[in-house]
């Protein structure tokens, strides 16, 4: 079994089981800034039966700035269509967080 997972962050750590009082704290990017700075992060979180009584979860991170996302053809529209689109459904279930306002400034500004 498995599923994928998709976030923005500004946070490079791969790794970030909870939040870290110690981690750094990044200014909020001014919205040309956005596509340098923010990341889409992607989860592949798997479950796989080794026998009856054991299971192996794993979880592979890729991420990549979103300049390097929207060089792909199709994404900028995308990402418009996901956060800009007909009632803006995923912002309710992705939590950008104080990065909400920066990304969709900067995808309001893409158009």
């Amino acid at each position: 079994m498995w599923r994928l997972n998709w976030e923005l962050w500004d946070d490079p750590r791969l790794s970030q089981p909870w939040r870290n009082e110690e981690a750094q704290i990044f200014d909020l990017p001014p919205p040309n800034l956005v596509p340098e700075r923010v990341l889409l992060r992607v989860e592949r979180q798997t479950m796989r039966r080794l026998t009856d009584e054991t299971i192996a979860f794993s979880i592979r991170v890729h991420q990549r700035p979103l300049a390097d996302v929207i060089k792909q053809p199709g994404a900028l529209l995308q990402l418009r269509s996901a956060f800009l689109g007909e009632g803006g459904s995923i912002l309710a279930s992705k939590k950008l967080g104080s990065l909400r306002v920066p990304v969709l400034e900067w995808l309001a500004g893409t158009g």
